[in-house]
């Protein structure tokens, strides 16, 4: 128990009555020079002696920005002795507005566990009169959910999913907000998942999200569009296929690492999309994947460079020779648009291929990023995104 001391007549009373009550194991007195016969008045009541107790010595009793850093200091020791903040009780009946307010706020910056208050009778001067005492302790447990909850609506609107589920599940939640908290920690779950690419699980948690509890927060709509997007996903990845949804996911998670500022990530992500994109046309024009290629199909000026590695009548090509075979043997309008600007692709390539993420050491700017996003989205018309539901 952490109690601020005053002056005058009778203080000592209502700290005794307040010590009395809640019967702490380690008391801790912040006090002035002024207030030491209070002191000594309290511990002549509960009969105990100086060396039984902890002493904190601070003259200053107005300044409230000074008050609030030592005491915050006080705090930090008490947590140091193995005291939780749960464990702690802050006691503001006694001391001056200042040192009262400094208390109160650097209990609740500290999520100590109760804040306690004597109450009762007063004389003419404003203090309690003796026995007419009565204890009002608090909780700031409603205050510290709130503080939780605009946290997690910041990390969660970063994108930071795992570390905002934790926030909310490490935390002591009041009644008040457990609905909001159980939707909130379902959003992150999902949507964490769903930024992983773990369709399924994504989406077995979208699907156990309450559509009626979801519109009290304005996300119905979004959830409904998500779940059948989600859909798609895994039924696409369980028959081993790809799917013009997956394009759109792709382009929308390098659009969130890119918002991170994490360019290099993002790059990485346009140039498996560009994969993806060469391997859906490449199956929907000629009903074979990219993986399985007969050797007898690849154009003569590609059949020379293979021809050294072949082990097997069938070969796995890669982006750009698949965008080749589909420029040589179809009409396929991803095929010609991508040459079309072939220039601007090789130097685009050159960049991503000396970061660190593909075969070199340098990192992926800002600019070149968003080269790379604007050639991916102009040459494929791919303006389509998935957005990511905000908190407000």
């Amino acid at each position: 128990m952490i109690i601020t001391v005053g002056t005058g007549p009778g203080v000592e009373n209502g700290i005794a009555f307040s010590i009395k009550q809640q019967n702490p194991e380690f008391i801790c007195f912040i006090y002035s020079k002024d207030s030491e016969r209070t002191i000594h008045a309290v511990l002549e009541i509960l009969g105990r002696k100086e060396d039984e107790v902890y002493l904190k010595r601070f003259d200053e009793v107005n300044d409230v920005e000074a008050l609030y850093q030592e005491y915050g200091s006080y705090l930090e020791e008490l947590f140091g002795f193995g005291y939780k903040p749960q464990e702690i009780v802050a006691d503001y009946t006694s001391g001056t507005k200042s040192m009262s307010a400094a208390l109160v706020s650097v209990a609740i910056a500290k999520e100590i566990g109760i804040l306690s208050y004597v109450y009762g009778l007063r004389d003419e001067q404003g203090r309690v009169v003796s026995n007419t005492e009565r204890l009002s302790p608090l909780s700031p447990n409603a205050i510290f959910t709130e503080q939780k909850l605009k946290l997690f609506r910041q990390l969660f609107n970063r994108y930071q999913y795992d570390s905002a589920l934790t926030l909310l599940n490490d935390a002591m939640i009041h009644p008040n907000f457990k609905k909001q908290v159980g939707f909130y920690q379902s959003l992150a779950d999902a949507y964490g998942e769903w930024d992983r690419f773990n369709f399924k699980n994504a989406s077995e948690i979208l699907n156990r999200i309450s559509l009626e509890t979801a519109e009290e927060y304005g996300l119905k709509k979004r959830i409904e569009v998500h779940k059948t997007k989600l859909y798609k996903l895994k039924t696409a990845e369980s028959e081993g296929k790809l799917c013009s949804e997956d394009l759109i996911d792709l382009y929308s998670n390098a659009t969130r690492r890119y918002e991170e500022g994490k360019y290099d990530d993002g790059v990485s992500r346009l140039y498996r999309l560009l994969e993806m994109i060469a391997q859906i046309e490449f199956e929907k024009e000629f009903q074979m994947t990219t993986d399985k290629v007969p050797f007898d199909f690849l154009p003569d000026n590609l059949r020379k460079r293979y021809e050294a590695q072949l082990e097997s009548q069938t070969l796995e090509i890669g982006l750009l020779d698949s965008f080749h075979v589909l420029q040589a043997k179809s009409e396929n309008p991803s095929a010609k648009a991508f040459f079309r600007e072939y220039d601007t692709f090789r130097k685009l390539l050159q960049a991503r291929n000396y970061s660190r993420l593909a075969h070199g050491q340098r990192p992926i700017g800002k600019e070149n990023y968003e080269k790379f996003s604007l050639f991916v989205s102009q040459i494929f018309n791919f303006k389509e995104k998935t957005e990511f539901p905000k908190l407000g």
